[in-house]
């Protein structure tokens, strides 16, 4: 997962630990080159993770690095809304959402955005529009879901999904 090498990043760097991510820290303004260089190593072997705006923003404008590494990688992007209910927002520039405890949580994944190889500054630029309005749409559609508390068709529950992944004795 790629964080920023600033503050703000601490508290999803413990989170990104905690569920297993590896971490590659850096951005546009602090060590952007050399994060960049180690996430083209690790796309060798897994899935790279980004947060979308930057380490100064704008919020919930999504940043051209994704778009770029997908365009030089040959990954496709998957955009991922989060929704909580009744999130504690930080006093930040993102307005970073922490859930509270025994909160809804909802995630909602898109489809795979296959960027095309070796883009131009047009066509990267295009691109970002295309998956900061699908960002934008799914992490409203999840807000929404969290509010509402209603289940919705194809949902997994967590536990549900950990009872499957279980080994049997």
């Amino acid at each position: 997962m790629l964080l920023s090498q600033h503050q703000d990043a601490e508290i999803l760097s413990y989170a990104a630990r905690h569920f297993g991510f590896g971490l590659v820290r850096g951005s546009s303004t602090r060590g952007g080159a050399t994060a960049l260089r180690k996430l083209f190593q690790e796309s060798k072997a897994m899935h790279l993770a980004i947060t979308p705006d930057g380490p100064i923003g704008p919020r919930r404008q999504l940043s051209i690095g994704p778009v770029f590494l997908a365009s030089r990688l040959g990954m496709p992007l998957v955009a991922i809304g989060f929704g909580y209910n009744r999130p504690k927002r930080v006093n930040s520039w993102d307005k970073f959402a922490l859930p509270r405890p025994f909160s809804r949580a909802r995630v909602v994944a898109g489809p795979e955005l296959r960027v095309p190889q070796n883009l131009d500054r047009n066509g990267l630029e295009h691109f970002r529009l295309k998956t900061e309005q699908l960002l934008t749409r799914l992490t409203s559609e999840a807000e929404a879901w969290a509010e509402a508390g209603t289940p919705k068709v194809g949902q997994l529950n967590l536990s549900q999904t950990r009872q499957t992944k279980r080994p049997k004795d």
